[in-house]
Order: C-alpha cells, then sequence, then structure tokens
C-alpha cells in the first residue's frame, strides 16, 4: 500500500520526479549489497569518543550543548516527543555546534532536516557571528505536516 502511496504521490508532484530515480536506485542497490556488518565493524575498530573526536578537529575547549543549552534543548526534546510522528534522534549535536562555532561559516547549506536537530546546534552556534543558514528537506510523502523543532 505504501509503494502505491508513493507513487500516487509522486504523480501528484511533477516537480519531485526526478527524485523518483533516487529513489528506484537506493532500491535497487540495497537488494544488491548488504554491507550492514561490515560497516558495523569499520565504526567500531574507528570510532573515537565525541570529545576526542571533537578535540582532535582543533576545537580546543569542548562543552557538552547539553551543559552550555540545558534548557533550549530540554525544550526541544519536549517538542520532538510531541511530535505526531516519530523519527530520528539528536545525532551528534556537539559535534555540528562545535565545528560550525570554530568554522564561523558565512553561509551553511544543511540538506535532510528531518526534526531539525542540527539545524538547531547551527542556529545555536551562530547566534554570536553573522551566518546564514540554509536547510531544505524533501516534503514527507506519507505524512501532510511539516515538522520542525524552532529556536
Amino acid at each position: 500500500m505504501s509503494k502505491i502511496k508513493t507513487a500516487l504521490w509522486f504523480l501528484k508532484n511533477p516537480k519531485y520526479f526526478s527524485q523518483i530515480f533516487q529513489v528506484l536506485k537506493r532500491r535497487k542497490n540495497e537488494a544488491l549489497e548488504n554491507t550492514l556488518v561490515e560497516a558495523t565493524e569499520w565504526c567500531k575498530n574507528n570510532c573515537l569518543p565525541l570529545y576526542e573526536a571533537v578535540i582532535k578537529l582543533g576545537v580546543e575547549n569542548y562543552s557538552d550543548i547539553n551543559t552550555i543549552f540545558s534548557q533550549v534543548l530540554v525544550d526541544a526534546r519536549s517538542a520532538a516527543d510531541s511530535a505526531p510522528v516519530k523519527m530520528g534522534g539528536e545525532g551528534a549535536l556537539s559535534l555540528v555546534y562545535h565545528l560550525v562555532k570554530k568554522a564561523a561559516p558565512q553561509k551553511i547549506i544543511e540538506t535532510g532536516v528531518a526534526y531539525g536537530w542540527s539545524s538547531l546546534a547551527i542556529l545555536l552556534a551562530i547566534k554570536d557571528h553573522e551566518g546564514t543558514p540554509i536547510s531544505n528537506d524533501m516534503p514527507y510523502i506519507i505524512w501532510k505536516t511539516r515538522i520542525m523543532l524552532a529556536v
């Protein structure tokens, strides 16, 4: 049923036709290769604790984003918990925050926003300098709502 809904959604939204090929390619690749075990093993052998990775990337004064902006993140989690659709989690917010803070970019392009966790980290990182974030995501085909956390 979801395949039919997806096909109908694309027919109603012709500006996204080019994305159909990406979806089909992804499905074909899933059938041809399964590298989950190999990828998991590689990650286990090459991972670092987050604070070590951030310091290795040149951040001198690492602090967890949960410590710096505790109330903002409590409010964001509350918004995520009350959203009608459940998506992935926060990811490496401290990593995103510190990399953007260190680089101090003038323009930031972000794709695949979902709930907006990385957008939140980016906005918090650029609040003290001039920067313009541009966040983009495809509309969610099955759900007719836009979901994003707000700062």
